[in-house]
C-alpha cells in the first residue's frame, strides 16, 4: 500500500546509456509465469529498491546533454525549477536519459552507478508531483455549449420526452430547415461540429474506423494501462 505522502512526490534519475532497447532491459521487471509476481529489474538492484512499474517513466534523447530542460524535455510529473534550483541549469556531467518514478520517495544510499552492461545513472532528488488539470464534462458547461450554437445560427431548444423523438434525444438545434437531436448540449455541440467539419455524408468520410493506441510504459495510471491512453493525433497509428 503506498503511502498518501508518498503519492505526492517524484524520484528523479538521469543517466547515460547506448541504446533504448538496453535501457529497457535495465528497467524493466520480469514476470514469474506460475505466479505473474514480479523480479526486481536490474536498475532496482543497483539503487537497492522496488517501484511499481506503472510508476515508471523513461525517455531516452536523441543526443547526450548536460541542459536540465533538454534532459526532462519529455517529463511532465513535476517543475522542473525545482531540480534547476539544486543543480543549475546545467549538470556536471553529459546524459541522454530521464527517468521519473511516481509516488515514490527515494532515500536510498546509493546516489550514482555506473554498470557496465546498461551505462552510468544518478540520482537528482525528489519533488513534489505535478498534478495535472482536468476539465470535467459537468452541468455548468452546457451553457457555453448553447451560446456557441447560437453563434453559429442554430435556434436552440429544449423539449419532453414524446413519440416525435427517441428516449432522451431532448435537446434541438435548428437551422436551413434541419433539426438536430442528442441528450445533453455537448453531445448536441460535438454532432454539429462534426458536421461541420466532415459534411452531412460524415458517416462516408474518410476517417479510421479503428485504431491501434500503443501506450508508452510507465507514464499510465491502472484504467490508461486497461483500456489505453488518449493520444494527440500524430501519435495515433490507423490499422
Amino acid at each position: 500500500m503506498i503511502e498518501a505522502e508518498e503519492k505526492e512526490y517524484v524520484s528523479v534519475f538521469a543517466g547515460s546509456c547506448q541504446s533504448r532497447e538496453l535501457l529497457e532491459e535495465y528497467l524493466f521487471q520480469q514476470h514469474q509465469l506460475l505466479n505473474f509476481s514480479p523480479i526486481r529489474s536490474v536498475f532496482e538492484k543497483d539503487f537497492h529498491f522496488k517501484y511499481d512499474e506503472r510508476d515508471l517513466f523513461h525517455a531516452v534523447n536523441a543526443r547526450m546533454s548536460n541542459n536540465v530542460e533538454e534532459i526532462f524535455a519529455n517529463v511532465k510529473a513535476f517543475d522542473m525549477d525545482w531540480l534547476k534550483q539544486e543543480h543549475s541549469d546545467c549538470f556536471d556531467r553529459f546524459y541522454n536519459v530521464a527517468i521519473v518514478i511516481k509516488n515514490y520517495r527515494y532515500q536510498g544510499e546509493v546516489k550514482e552507478i555506473t554498470n557496465e552492461k546498461f551505462g552510468y545513472f544518478k540520482f537528482f532528488g525528489v519533488y513534489p508531483l505535478k498534478r495535472a488539470e482536468v476539465i470535467i464534462d459537468y452541468g455548468n458547461t452546457y451553457r457555453n455549449a448553447i451560446y456557441k450554437l447560437i453563434q453559429w445560427g442554430y435556434k436552440v431548444s429544449r423539449v419532453q420526452e414524446s413519440a416525435d423523438f427517441n428516449a432522451g434525444m431532448e435537446w434541438l438545434a435548428q437551422k436551413d430547415q434541419k433539426i438536430y437531436t442528442a441528450e445533453n448540449p455537448l453531445r448536441l455541440l460535438g454532432l454539429i461540429t462534426i458536421i461541420r467539419e466532415y459534411g452531412e455524408n460524415w458517416e462516408h468520410s474518410d476517417v479510421a474506423r479503428t485504431f491501434s493506441i500503443k501506450p508508452a510504459l510507465g507514464e499510465l495510471d491502472y484504467h490508461e494501462w486497461m483500456w489505453g491512453k488518449i493520444l494527440d493525433p500524430e501519435q495515433i497509428e490507423e490499422e
